[in-house]
């Protein structure tokens, strides 16, 4: 068991990380201007400085869904028949309700051709072509899968054996990878277990001012500094990221923390909503200010703000009125 404020911790954490998320799909440079090329250079510094910035969440959701799935165990058939079960329902069933929601609003716009023959159309369905962000649900319900392998590696005897995994992913991994069994997922998924196991993230530092030098060092790389030309300089750009989000997350008052904690309960429910609501807001407002630069800003800036307020009081109504229709849609998260 964790304690409650390392469990409250991890909520704010989540519920941060996928703010993050929508502002990674919030990008509005495309829908304003018609390509990548943009005259704004306070958007195009703007963008830069978000995606920077935004990169750690995923990473984020990795470690956090190692650190809990890796702390049990599944060494017998029963449990992890069980284990299989529970995730059908918490996983599982979402990942195909939303997929079918994104297939369906792809048919209906038009914007994507659907293959027309039925494997294709069910390999895209379980790679999550219609829904791209679930991506993420994808890859750890196949980690979870894996879960005897992972627990035979965490096993005192076999630790060089993880201790090898661990450099051999660290040297496979490439940033911002979403592709089938992501290097990245296999990295932080695996690491979350790691800090679980040896109670690394109940860890505070000594100072605030240790808090503060971290998140400053980060701000600034992600203000004036450009990582992808080279790849073990973003690399080392997670280091310093994943843990100023984590320990700037202690800087936050306590009245700031509270409401937070009150909007975590529907984290998920933004996750798996938030896509295609974000897109048609942008893509809508870009069509009556096409190539506007201050609507631009004020859209990028607020509208995924607006957005996420919006969702947050639909997720409460839907799960006011219809909670076994909720649960059954984000698997009670």
């Amino acid at each position: 068991m964790i304690s409650e404020q390392l469990s409250n911790k991890f909520r704010i954490c989540s519920f941060l990380a996928t703010i993050f998320v929508v502002y990674r799909h919030s990008f509005v440079i495309q829908a304003f201007y018609g390509s990548d090329l943009c005259s704004s250079q306070i958007l195009i510094f703007l963008t830069r400085w978000i995606a920077n910035l935004t990169e750690v969440a995923v990473p984020l959701f990795f470690i956090m869904s190692g650190f809990f799935f890796l702390d049990r165990m599944y060494n017998t058939c029963f449990l992890y028949k069980n284990m299989i079960a529970k995730k059908a329902k918490t996983l599982f069933l979402p990942f195909v309700f939303w997929n079918l929601i994104g297939l369906l609003i792809l048919t209906v716009s038009k914007q994507e051709t659907i293959p027309q023959d039925d494997l294709s159309l069910i390999r895209n369905f379980f790679i999550s072509d219609y829904y791209g962000p679930l991506w993420y649900v994808r890859d750890i319900m196949i980690f979870m899968l894996l879960v005897p392998l992972y627990q035979w590696m965490f096993d005192t005897k076999f630790r060089i054996v993880l201790g090898l995994l661990m450099i051999a992913l660290l040297i496979y991994w490439m940033p911002v990878d979403c592709t089938v069994l992501s290097s990245e997922g296999l990295l932080f998924f695996t690491l979350g277990g790691v800090l679980g196991k040896n109670r690394v993230l109940e860890y505070r530092l000594k100072s605030k001012w240790h808090n503060v030098a971290i998140l400053f060092i980060w701000q600034v790389c992600c203000l004036f500094v450009s990582f992808w030309g080279n790849e073990w300089l973003h690399k080392f750009f997670y280091v310093i990221g994943l843990p100023a989000m984590w320990y700037g997350i202690d800087l936050l008052s306590m009245k700031v923390l509270g409401l937070i904690k009150k909007l975590s309960a529907y984290t998920f429910f933004v996750y798996v909503t938030h896509f295609y609501s974000i897109k048609i807001a942008k893509l809508s407002i870009a069509h009556f200010f096409h190539g506007n630069e201050i609507v631009a800003i004020i859209t990028f800036l607020f509208v995924p703000l607006l957005v996420v307020a919006c969702l947050f009081e639909i997720g409460k109504s839907i799960n006011y009125y219809f909670p076994k229709f909720y649960a059954l849609t984000t698997g009670n998260r």
